[in-house]
């Protein structure tokens, strides 16, 4: 796991240091800057938001879902709300 670290802090770079993936990549919007910063999610910038909001999560996981599927990478709606709502059950 220290590799994975190690690569998205220093080589990759995300917009903050990510010390918890499960924890920080849980809403979609890490997913959606590093699909970003590998020029394969054009739209980040605009359109995904770092909330732990139920909507936002379901809009970035919406968002990145075409992207993993063009990549070869399993992930579907059902996916996404398995995610959401074992991080975000109480939220709105």
């Amino acid at each position: 796991m220290n590799i994975l670290y190690d690569w998205l802090n220093n080589e990759v770079k995300l917009s903050i240091k990510i010390t918890n993936i499960e924890s920080q990549f849980s809403n979609g919007y890490y997913f959606g800057e590093l699909l970003y910063l590998f020029h394969q999610q054009l739209d980040f910038m605009e359109k995904f938001r770092d909330s732990h909001l139920k909507q936002s999560m379901a809009g970035n996981f919406i968002l990145i879902e075409p992207t993993l599927s063009n990549l070869g990478v399993a992930f579907n709606s059902n996916d996404a709300k398995d995610i959401i709502e074992q991080v975000s059950p109480r939220a709105v």
